[in-house]
């Protein structure tokens, strides 16, 4: 807007990259309706949240905010600003975020922004400085990472999608069915963590 507007997303921000992005820090004029999922890094220097705001359009912004002084939780930045559907603006929101984190990598920099019900979904490797979209073939029911260079998706009808991360970024492999007629969440069995499972058990 250029113009005040209730709502609109405005406060007082923070930039440590000379303006390439920015983070809410105080004063936001923002809304949350529900806490959707929280992601702490395992080496508790870093948790995650996000959250969603019900008000339709161009008003109904949803949010993810990071908080890098634990255990004290004092000081939140808000690290991504963005709509739970696939298309500017609409008012068909799904307000339904979750987080996932990639296992292997302590300090829990890789991480996933994924909207449930739409081919939505934003990646970070810097901690939630920066993002990048990845566009999903079907609406998201869940998606989980093996390792910082692998995730899988799937969709309410039990399809799965490998992603793998290479240098010029994520690169969809092929859909593959499950044998369910439904599904709602995805794990993998290699966690990342010491002792751990074989990687390519989903």
């Amino acid at each position: 807007y250029r113009t005040g507007r209730v709502l609109d997303e405005s406060g007082l921000s923070i930039s440590r990259d000379n303006g390439m992005t920015w983070n809410g820090l105080s004063l936001l004029d923002t809304n949350i309706g529900l806490f959707t999922d929280v992601a702490p890094a395992p080496d508790n220097s870093a948790v995650y949240l996000a959250s969603v705001n019900y008000n339709a359009g161009c008003r109904g912004f949803d949010s993810v905010w990071r908080c890098l002084d634990p255990p004290f939780y004092n000081i939140w930045e808000r690290v991504l600003c963005d709509l739970t559907v696939s298309s500017n603006c609409a008012d068909n929101q799904t307000d339904i975020a979750a987080l996932r984190m990639a296992g292997d990598v302590a300090n829990g920099r890789h991480l996933a922004w994924c909207v449930t019900g739409a081919r939505r979904m934003m990646l970070t490797d810097d901690g939630g400085q920066t993002w990048k979209p990845l566009k999903t073939k079907r609406p998201l029911a869940d998606a989980t990472f093996e390792t910082a260079k692998t995730l899988y998706t799937i969709d309410s009808m039990a399809m799965v999608q490998q992603f793998t991360r290479q240098d010029s970024g994520w690169i969809a492999g092929p859909e593959f069915a499950t044998g369910l007629t439904s599904a709602y969440s995805i794990a993998t069995a290699f966690t990342g963590m010491t002792p751990d499972n074989e990687t390519g058990c989903i």
